[in-house]
């Protein structure tokens, strides 16, 4: 999923990951230790992300921090 102004792109299955598209460096890598991820959609600031889980929790992801 591309981010709001084009510059990330995150992918989640096992774990979250966060590539800058410009270098294709992974910029923030984000596990869940309990379940896989499913889905994830970004808030319009570009900093957050909220990602649904295997066991329908909805989480909120720091893309800075990957709190």
């Amino acid at each position: 999923m591309w981010s709001p102004d084009d510059s990330l792109l995150a992918g989640c299955a096992e774990n979250l990951t966060i590539w800058n598209v410009e270098t294709g460096e992974v910029v923030q890598k984000f596990h869940e230790a309990e379940n896989d991820l499913t889905s994830a959609v970004w808030l319009m600031n570009k900093d957050e992300l909220f990602v649904g889980t295997l066991d329908g929790r909805i989480l909120l992801i720091n893309t800075v921090t990957g709190e």
